[in-house]
């Protein structure tokens, strides 16, 4: 992990080059046409690696992962917390280790990619609206809208939750609390969270005289999805659908790609066709967006069939890659004969036992979902955030990787479930909370 040089390739060279091109740091012709490339990151991960380099020197890779180290580890305790405060020190402690052993958000402290960041703005707001519920503060209000804000600088995905926040509060304190006092708390959290996020637009618009959007990948996102949709039909859906359930190997066939589903060869090669034309990133993304809205909205049928690959693939197992111990998705494991070493009844039981492990997790999740309904109000939060993240992965794409924030909160309810489980047959003595 320390001293190892960044993937070729990889997003980690992209937040290293944004991250020195904020620190004023560019090399000629081939800097500007980078910068073109990839000015449609949020800003607020590569100002995070920018502001490390600051103080421990330019390209000091290790000093990120060890301030991404920090977090993680801040990251495990907020769990701890959060779930002690919600059940037991029993229940917090085995979630707490969980989430230290879960290693691709472990992993991801030694990369320079924003997931450690995110999912530590992630689980700290979820802790903040939860202590919210229990003590509406003014402050903790002011707090909450100012950490989804940087969440949102890190990655705009959560930009909307801000809907779900204000709605919630309104139900649950629709009879504690009077309209005047809730409406100003409310206020102040979404005016933070508006100045948050309009900080960075702000700089952009002063420096630049453009009022530029956090994220510029919405139509690259869109023409993604029609490209799946139209070319992803009959029985190349249910080969991609049986991949994402069972893995890819079972359902290998001649001319049958199995990685086009994490791709997006067409929208890539136009993109960069257009980017060769010398046009501006924010006419290609608006012009994507025109252009594949129309489509969806006429093929409302094959846009949920995708959602629905999306919402396996976003939930898919996690595998350590060998090279870099980064997480590769476990769906493409064995496929275009890779590891030939391996006999095929070998294959399949490797397959067939991580399939059983994970099935067993989710199974125990689900479980522990159905238990924290019936007490919804102490769950609330965590389940708002994972229902969010499915729905929008789900409607636009979803990797395994991108799953890694909900992944603490996935932990805590297979706890639950799990602990239950044990209760239900006397096998653990845990006094329930429902």
């Amino acid at each position: 992990m320390l001293g190892q040089p960044l993937n070729s390739g990889s997003d980690e060279v992209q937040y290293n080059f944004l991250a020195k091109n904020i620190l004023g740091i560019s090399y000629g012709a081939d800097s500007v046409e980078q910068e073109r490339r990839w000015s449609s990151s949020e800003p607020f991960y590569p100002l995070f690696v920018a502001g490390v380099y600051s103080l421990f020197g330019l390209e000091n890779f290790d000093a990120v992962r060890m301030t991404q180290i920090f977090l993680f580890t801040l990251t495990v305790l907020l769990v701890y917390f959060l779930a002690r405060e919600m059940l037991d020190k029993k229940i917090a402690f085995s979630a707490g280790l969980l989430v230290a052993l879960f290693f691709p958000l472990a992993a991801s402290s030694g990369l320079l990619y924003r997931e450690i960041l995110f999912t530590f703005f992630v689980v700290l707001l979820v802790y903040l609206l939860y202590r919210l519920q229990e003590k509406p503060r003014l402050a903790g209000f002011i707090l909450s809208g100012i950490v989804l804000g940087l969440a949102t600088l890190t990655n705009a995905i959560i930009q909307f939750f801000i809907v779900f926040i204000v709605l919630y509060f309104i139900f649950i304190f629709r009879k504690s609390l009077s309209w005047k006092n809730l409406t100003l708390k409310l206020s102040l959290s979404v005016l933070f969270f508006l100045l948050t996020v309009s900080g960075w637009s702000l700089r952009n618009y002063f420096s630049s005289g453009n009022l530029e959007p956090l994220n510029l990948k919405s139509g690259g996102v869109l023409s993604r999805r029609v490209e799946m949709m139209e070319s992803i039909t009959g029985e190349k859906y249910f080969r991609h659908l049986g991949g994402q359930l069972f893995g890819y190997y079972f359902f290998e066939k001649e001319g049958f790609e199995p990685a086009e589903f994490l791709g997006h060869p067409k929208t890539t090669k136009k993109v960069e066709d257009m980017l060769k034309q010398g046009r501006a990133i924010e006419e290609i993304n608006s012009e994507l967006a025109r252009e594949n809205v129309s489509k969806i909205l006429f093929d409302i049928p094959q846009y949920f069939a995708i959602s629905i690959l999306d919402f396996l693939q976003f939930n898919g197992p996690m595998l350590p890659t060998p090279f870099n111990l980064g997480q590769a998705p476990m769906q493409n494991l064995f496929i275009e004969g890779s590891h030939p070493e391996i006999p095929g009844w070998g294959k399949i039981s490797i397959l067939i036992i991580l399939r059983i492990l994970y099935w067993f997790f989710f199974g125990f999740v689900i479980y522990g979902l159905v238990k924290a309904v019936k007490n919804w109000r102490k769950f609330g939060w965590i389940i708002l955030t994972i229902v969010y993240f499915n729905l929008v992965y789900s409607a636009l794409f979803g990797i395994p990787r991108y799953s890694i924030p909900i992944y603490p909160f996935y932990i805590i309810l297979f706890v639950v479930g799990f602990s239950a489980f044990l209760n239900r047959f006397k096998l653990y003595s845990w006094p329930m909370f429902y």
